[in-house]
């Protein structure tokens, strides 16, 4: 009796420690940040699509995958895979040089592929 009261209260404080948690919407589901060279503006595209790709408003311009800085509230363009692999401290924020992250609230434009361009 005592261990289930034991678990009951040791559950209702891991369930009131997430208070702070924001609720994931469907677009953080079903896109991604991309940076587009070009314009230098962070695009959400779906996360079906494979980076890095052209832009399919501006064919002459690329889509790379984009990190997001907490500080600078702003996205800005992934090093290569293998930057990253090779040396961890090259995902720092230009401005500010803080960590940079794929996680973070989505740009407001959103990019729509067809299934041609992809």
């Amino acid at each position: 009796m005592i261990r289930f009261l034991l678990l009951g209260v040791m559950t209702s404080f891991l369930v009131g420690c997430n208070n702070n948690i924001e609720p994931i919407t469907v677009e953080e589901l079903t896109h991604k940040a991309a940076f587009d060279f070009k314009s230098k503006q962070a695009f959400a595209i779906d996360r079906s699509v494979q980076l890095p790709t052209t832009n399919p408003e501006n064919p002459k311009s690329k889509l790379q995958p984009a990190l997001y800085c907490s500080q600078c509230k702003q996205w800005y363009p992934a090093p290569p895979i293998e930057e990253l692999n090779r040396n961890p401290g090259s995902a720092k924020c230009p401005k500010n040089g803080g960590p940079l992250s794929p996680n973070g609230p989505l740009p407001e434009q959103i990019l729509v592929f067809s299934e041609k361009s992809e």
